[in-house]
């Protein structure tokens, strides 16, 4: 099926934007196969998405902002991870995802409450610590 050069243009500016590419490809209506196979010929004729991301957030930010914007990048994917296991039709044991959740309480460890962008990641409600409480037996 072919897509219009405005979808294939609000993948690459998603994903160039910080939006991971199977979010970007999602939100566009695309399957992931075809965001990356965008993606790979762009690259094969002098347009790298990623140098491109990279160079956004260094001109957006500043080292600071630009750290914070990894920390969430991070916590995004972790998130993303977490509720694929949770959903998935591949058995895991509970362990994994309690992993998974506890890692992520980790990296909200040193985060104040004076950051919303990162409390919003898990619903913008208390403390993301609030959770990370093993399971009561």
């Amino acid at each position: 099926m072919a897509h219009s050069q405005e979808t294939r243009d609000t993948v690459r500016r998603l994903y160039i934007e910080g939006m991971p590419l199977n979010g970007a490809a999602i939100t566009a209506g695309v399957s992931y196969d075809t965001a990356q196979d965008w993606k790979r010929r762009a690259k094969g004729k002098g347009d790298d998405w990623d140098t491109a991301r990279s160079a956004y957030r260094i001109s957006e930010q500043g080292i600071g902002d630009l750290n914070q914007q990894l920390v969430e990048d991070f916590a995004r994917q972790v998130l993303t991870t977490t509720r694929e296991l949770e959903s998935s039709t591949i058995p895991a044991s509970e362990p994994v995802v309690g992993a998974a959740g506890r890692c992520l309480c980790q990296v909200f460890e040193g985060i104040r409450a004076d950051q919303p962008g990162l409390l919003g990641l898990v619903g913008g409600a208390g403390h993301p610590q609030d959770d990370c409480r093993p399971p009561s037996p």
